[in-house]
């Protein structure tokens, strides 16, 4: 399914039936998807990308997520994109070189994830110690560098885990 031909009726049912949405909004704006859900955080804004993005087909853009503040009364619209902090949306960013691929790559199979962006939070992606020892055993195996668990942990994203790698081969 392309992102031009899946209807957003069929996109707003989807994402009304994910886990803990309480309520949500859906709109096609600048070739994307933009959502806004209403939750009460059990699921990530990053997860719910994730789902959402695998339901429109992963060659497809990659869906804007929103969290609505779950304290506001009303009905979700669009106009809470506006609102919304740049804290609560999630945006895919691509990897810009090999480095920050295979990282992104390497999380998104430890963290069985259908797609990590650069900016992803490693704990938004479900990351725990099992993922992060993934993470730093494969960066070893490929780079020859050694990264402990707290090193990762304090990375938090792909890019900063890439930007480690970078500084310790560069030379």
């Amino acid at each position: 399914m392309t992102i031009e031909s899946a209807p957003s009726t069929d996109l707003a049912q989807f994402v009304g039936s994910l886990p803990d949405v309480a309520d949500s909004a859906v709109a096609f704006s600048h070739d994307r998807w933009i959502v806004v859900i209403r939750s009460s955080g059990a699921v990530s804004a990053v997860e719910y990308r994730n789902l959402i993005w695998e339901h429109l087909g992963t060659d497809t853009s990659a869906p804007v997520i929103v969290m609505a503040d779950p304290s506001d009364i009303g009905e979700v619209t669009m106009q809470v994109v506006e609102q919304a902090v740049a804290e609560h949306r999630s945006v895919y960013t691509a990897p810009h070189d090999e480095v920050e691929e295979y990282v992104c790559a390497v999380v998104a199979a430890a963290a069985q994830s259908v797609r990590v962006g650069v900016d992803d939070d490693l704990f938004d992606l479900g990351a725990d110690s099992l993922v992060l020892i993934e993470i730093s055993t494969a960066v070893f195996e490929r780079y020859g560098t050694q990264l402990d668990m707290q090193e990762v942990f304090e990375a938090g994203t792909p890019a900063q885990v890439a930007r480690l790698i970078k500084t310790r081969t560069a030379g």
